[in-house]
């Protein structure tokens, strides 16, 4: 229902989405950016049941709570505790080895001044379970989603970041 409820809206907000969507990659981490607000959690549940792809959204426990928590789950909501970062990457990774197919959706945060050497969670994970990452930029002022092809993690990660940073410059927030 909510997903319905989701493409419906996306339609009437005259939204589209081009690229190539990982349909024949049984299991990836699709990274979302340039900035994603909470609103914009309906669009990436529109767009996976439009593009019929079924994933995960990557969720902060902090909001499966009553009454969001079964409307989350059901929307494919999963969630993590963004303090523990190693338990977080290890159930990640254990997901993606234990399942044929498994995809999640996770949001793209620019690299920290405070901490430009932190490597992101879906990075991480990406890497250790030899995952490929999909880039999907969200471009609000033309109301269009774009999928980029993907890529696995190389093992330069300053490298693969510093590209991830410029594909989602590229976009208006």
């Amino acid at each position: 229902m909510i997903k319905r409820y989701c493409a419906r809206r996306f339609k009437k907000l005259k939204w589209t989405f081009t690229g190539n969507i990982p349909k024949r990659i049984p299991r990836c981490i699709i990274v979302a950016g340039p900035e994603i607000t909470k609103s914009d959690f309906k669009l990436g549940i529109a767009v996976s049941y439009l593009a019929r792809y079924r994933t995960k959204f990557l969720i902060p426990e902090g909001y499966f709570i009553f009454p969001f928590k079964k409307l989350l789950k059901s929307a494919g909501g999963f969630s993590y505790d963004p303090q523990d970062e190693d338990r977080t990457i290890g159930i990640l990774a254990n997901c993606f080895i234990d399942r044929k197919k498994f995809s999640i959706v996770t949001n793209w945060q620019s690299p920290s001044l405070e901490d430009p050497l932190h490597v992101p969670i879906f990075y991480q994970v990406a890497e250790t379970s030899s995952i490929p990452i999909v880039m999907v930029a969200m471009d609000r002022r033309r109301k269009l989603i774009k999928f980029h092809g993907h890529f696995l993690p190389s093992g330069n990660q300053l490298r693969d970041l510093q590209f991830m940073t410029k594909y989602f410059s590229t976009f208006q927030d």
